[in-house]
């Protein structure tokens, strides 16, 4: 895990919180986040949606038992999120080819962006290693 998050993050966590951390850290990392960022609680098939129509993102906050996942891994689900987001709105081009959520372009962005993020310590290299 980051080691921004191990000194303040997983403690005392709220969903007014880690919407304001991840916003701040996307911005960090220089993702787009001219989104809705709604965060909701736990969902037995999804860890993060995103809704082109609504420019909004869903991050699925918390295990079943009710506590909150690992902050690293809120982080990345952001990432992979907002890399839609980014390509829906950012991409020149970009058109979502039926049946197909995940490109090889996508997957470009989004290494771009994890790595970032391990470059300043948002993440470590264990929870690239241990990605979703």
């Amino acid at each position: 895990m980051g080691e921004r998050f191990k000194t303040e993050r997983n403690i005392y966590m709220n969903e007014i919180k880690l919407k304001r951390l991840l916003i701040e850290d996307l911005t960090t990392i220089g993702v787009p986040t001219d989104f809705n960022l709604n965060i909701k609680g736990y969902s037995k098939c999804y860890n993060g949606l995103y809704n082109p129509r609504k420019r909004e993102v869903v991050i699925y906050a918390k295990e079943e038992n009710g506590e909150f996942r690992d902050y690293s891994i809120l982080l990345m689900t952001a990432l992979h999120e907002a890399t839609h987001h980014f390509q829906y709105n950012y991409q020149k081009g970009f058109k979502r080819v039926k049946g197909v959520m995940h490109s090889p372009t996508f997957y470009s962005i989004y290494n771009t962006y994890t790595q970032k993020a391990r470059k300043i310590n948002l993440l470590s290299e264990g929870d690239l290693q241990n990605e979703l």
